[in-house]
């Protein structure tokens, strides 16, 4: 009976050995494990505001070149139509006033008498030049070659 009292008693001694054992390695094993995920979510975490940072960096250039692209557009409509303009007038006739409202143009031409309706219907048939309307027509007695 002794013996088996011994026997026991250094059976639970190893137990508990054992468990300390255990319970030593898996603290350290949590606690490695514990570290390691507190870096993998600040990496995340610092990988996130990068992402967001470069998105509002891109979305920013895309709108500087998006207003950039406009301007260019504009002022290739505007040499398209001065062009067209161009390529209908007279050698006579010539441009006295432009200004655009509210993406309107206006103009004010000078031509010769005998070429105005030569140019109007040039001007409606041009492609460029078709959303062009006549508001108002006005003959002068002045002759343009004179005028200018």
């Amino acid at each position: 009976m002794a013996l088996l009292e011994h026997d026991t008693r250094c059976y639970y001694i190893q137990c508990l050995r054992l468990l300390r054992l255990l319970f030593s390695t898996t603290s350290k094993t949590l606690s490695l494990l514990q570290s390691q995920y507190q870096k993998r979510e600040y990496s995340l975490q610092k990988q996130y505001h990068n992402d967001q940072h470069e998105q509002k960096v891109t979305r920013l250039y895309q709108q500087r070149y998006w207003h950039y692209y406009q301007h260019w557009l504009h002022y290739l409509n505007y040499l398209a139509f001065f062009q067209a303009l161009e390529t209908l007038l007279p050698t006579e006739g010539y441009i006295a006033q432009f200004s655009e409202n509210d993406a309107t143009f206006s103009l004010q031409v000078r031509l010769p008498c005998e070429q105005a309706l030569t140019f109007i219907s040039k001007v409606n048939q041009h492609p460029n030049l078709t959303s062009l309307t006549l508001s108002s027509f006005q003959q002068s007695k002045q002759d343009p070659v004179t005028a200018k």
